[in-house]
């Protein structure tokens, strides 16, 4: 019997290494196989996505499947519950770190997931509704945003540490597909400071969203 975890992040800069961390770390649970996508949409059905048809297709009876949060499942509400019933139905076991230690199975836990769901489908159209306002509010005001930050904070830390470590600017750049250059200047820049550069990454995602 196998633990299957998947992690999903939105941007190709962004990694899953938190959630993995968090399952493994916190909840103590030995993942056997990791699957994860980078710059994949929760609206794009669980289905359709390669890496996450790939962990379903090889979950068998008595195998287990986790998720640090509903919305790495879908963040459409009816793909959510239809994808978790079918694995339950195949005697794979579902647990969402976010929905605790209710089985799925259960009413109590179909309930539970439902609403997660539901939040989780409204909290996408929220985020959309609140960006594009965003964007009209500062284009009219004539206010110029400051460049999004490329990198995920997760992913510089591991490409501080890596360069610490003695690995070459030409291997990092192989390894994190990003330009030399970028590395060089981010890593040198925030390598001593690098909550600085998570809080203002935090801040220019949030920027067209926020309520100015």
């Amino acid at each position: 019997m196998a633990t299957y975890g998947y992690g999903r992040v939105s941007r190709m800069q962004q990694c899953t290494e938190n959630q993995k961390l968090v399952l493994e770390l916190q909840q103590k649970i030995k993942i056997d196989q990791w699957f994860e996508e980078q710059g994949v949409s929760g609206r794009m059905k669980a289905k359709k996505r390669p890496m996450f048809a790939k962990m379903i297709a090889l979950a068998q009876k008595g195998d287990t499947v986790v998720f640090t949060r509903v919305d790495r499942i879908s963040r459409r509400a009816s793909d959510t519950l239809n994808t978790v019933e079918e694995l339950l139905e195949r005697g794979v076991e579902v647990f969402i770190l976010q929905l605790g230690d209710v089985p799925l199975s259960s009413q109590a836990g179909k309930m539970m997931m439902g609403i997660y769901a539901i939040f989780a489908e409204g909290e996408r159209d929220f985020i959309v509704e609140r960006t594009n306002e965003g964007l009209a509010r500062t284009k009219k005001q004539g206010t110029v945003l400051g460049p999004p930050l490329l990198i995920d904070p997760c992913t510089l830390r591991a490409m501080c540490q890596d360069r610490s470590n003695g690995m070459s600017l030409d291997a990092l750049a192989k390894h994190y597909n990003f330009p030399r250059q970028t590395i060089y200047r981010n890593t040198n820049k925030y390598a001593n400071n690098l909550d600085a550069y998570e809080a203002e990454f935090i801040k220019r995602e949030q920027q067209y969203a926020k309520e100015l």
